[in-house]
């Protein structure tokens, strides 16, 4: 499955929910997460999409890390079906 189908997907969700899902650019921190997803109550969660069989990176997971440490919810999302899994969860 393309990474292009589960990110179509995840920000038609999220805009189904009234909210927004944000494209971060790579360029200002390296290994960041893809997605900023700001939902209705100011809720807050930052997306790593990844093709089957890709993996997180070192300086990804690290980020993730960081991230989780300061509260934020981070999720790392393959398929179609996990998409629709985070969707009902927010």
């Amino acid at each position: 499955m393309l990474e292009a189908v589960v990110e179509d997907a995840l920000n038609g969700g999220v805009d189904a929910l009234g909210g927004l899902c944000l494209k971060l650019n790579p360029l200002w921190y390296v290994g960041i997460p893809d997605r900023l997803c700001l939902l209705p109550g100011g809720r807050l969660v930052f997306v790593e999409l990844k093709t089957i069989g890709g993996r997180v990176k070192r300086k990804q997971s690290r980020w993730h890390e960081r991230l989780r440490a300061l509260g934020f919810r981070v999720e790392v999302i393959w398929t179609l079906e996990q998409v629709a899994g985070f969707l009902k969860t927010v």
